[in-house]
């Protein structure tokens, strides 16, 4: 399903000091104007691509790190290539839409090439990822270069990194962007597109670049507007029947998930990998936890390979952590009596919370030295063992915290 909406309003250059006058609006560059070549739009997007507003649309998918300009493939030239830290691919076609052909075809394009990258694999990825470097930076880098350009990679997590890279490739994790000038009704209504690669398990967005001129002032504004985006609504079955391999039928099924619950690929990718580490059983408690703490005004943030509960102190604004999980099944409880402190609340309340949770556990008691800390971190599968009891201690927590800040407020 295709949704979103258009944001109007023209920027307008103010004055800091309210007495002046001389408030200018922006006039908009118009789509004939040929000033706006593709060329410059795609060289913009190549040096400056965090212009693109990812983090609204899959932040897993952020900052955009640029490993491929006019990538060759079977079925045409993709734009550009970006990959996150997390390796998480991205795909940009960039579109002037005066061009007749961008209205018409440009979905099924970039869904062409999302189809054929699934067929890639790591090496075919970091030679393209070499053959960039080597032409725009000067130097021949390939793709886990690039990571540890902005983020510090131990070795010892290569072959993981590289294992997410791929399995990212072979299921269609892809951000699809359309990017263009000034995106038009007609191609936001091409969703019928959108059901013909169901084995794939990208996000299409569609971002509007609204350039703008600056009176007296040889710059341009740049305003950058996402449209729409996908949200996934159907899936792929496959399904083999027999002892012999004599019939095999894809079937598309609703996505039975509640209205307006929308998984992100983050949350998918940790669930994937704490099945394959340590079961269904173990990720169905994950999956009830995360519901209930939902229910409870929790949180949840998903960094690489954890998720966090945190609980929002609404006088400070600030989020505390009541606990992370991480894709091995562990359970940490080590942040929430510094984060107190620093939103002015009692931190003894972080001692009640790690007593409350000892006491379930064996083998478990708050740290002689650190009484805030627990002296073992705990698993997911302890958790299921004493869930209703886990799920009442954290109810306590949350109720106290929320009743120390109304009283701070006072």
């Amino acid at each position: 399903m295709l949704f979103g909406e258009r944001v109007q309003g023209i920027p307008v250059l103010v004055p800091r000091e309210q007495e002046r006058e001389g408030v200018h609006p922006l006039r908009r560059v118009p789509f004939e104007d040929r000033r706006v070549q593709e060329g410059w739009l795609q060289d913009l997007l190549r040096r400056h691509p965090e212009i693109l507003p990812v983090d609204e649309l899959e932040p897993v998918f952020a900052p955009l790190l640029s490993i491929g300009r006019e990538v060759s493939t079977r079925v045409g030239s993709i734009d550009h290539l970006f990959i996150s830290p997390q390796g998480y691919l991205t795909v940009v076609e960039t579109k002037l839409w005066r061009n007749p052909e961008a209205r018409r075809e440009v979905v099924g394009q970039i869904l062409d090439y999302a189809t054929e990258l699934s067929t890639w694999g790591f090496e075919q990825l970091d030679a393209v990822a070499r053959a960039y470097t080597r032409k725009f930076d000067g130097d021949e880098r390939g793709v886990l270069d690039v990571i540890r350009a902005v983020e510090p990679l131990d070795p010892a997590e290569d072959p993981g990194l590289v294992d997410r890279i791929s399995r990212n490739l072979r299921d269609g994790r892809f951000l699809l962007l359309l990017v263009g000038d000034g995106i038009r009704e007609e191609v936001e209504s091409l969703t019928q597109f959108l059901s013909r690669t169901p084995q794939l398990h990208f996000t299409l967005g569609l971002v509007e670049l609204r350039v703008y001129e600056v009176p007296g002032r040889e710059e341009w504004l740049v305003l950058p507007l996402v449209v729409a985006r996908t949200r996934e609504v159907i899936r792929a079955v496959v399904r083999v029947e027999a002892q012999e391999i004599r019939d095999v039928r894809v079937e598309l099924e609703e996505n039975l998930e509640e209205p307006g619950r929308r998984r992100t690929l983050t949350e998918e990718d940790f669930f994937e990998q704490l099945q394959r580490e340590q079961g269904e059983d173990i990720a169905r408690i994950a999956r009830k936890l995360l519901e209930d703490v939902q229910g409870l005004g929790c949180v949840i943030q998903w960094p690489s390979s954890s998720f966090s509960v945190r609980l929002l102190e609404e006088r400070t604004g600030r989020l505390l952590t009541l606990f992370v999980v991480y894709t091995n099944g562990r359970m940490e409880m080590a942040w929430l009596h510094e984060q107190l402190k620093r939103a002015g609340l009692p931190s003894d309340l972080a001692h009640k919370h790690v007593q409350r949770i000892a006491q379930l556990f064996p083998d478990c008691a708050p740290r002689p030295d650190r009484p805030e800390l627990l002296s073992r971190m705990l698993h997911l599968r302890e958790i299921g063992e004493r869930y209703d009891a886990f799920l009442d201690a954290l109810r306590q927590t949350v109720y106290e915290i929320r009743q120390a800040s109304e009283n701070a407020s006072a």
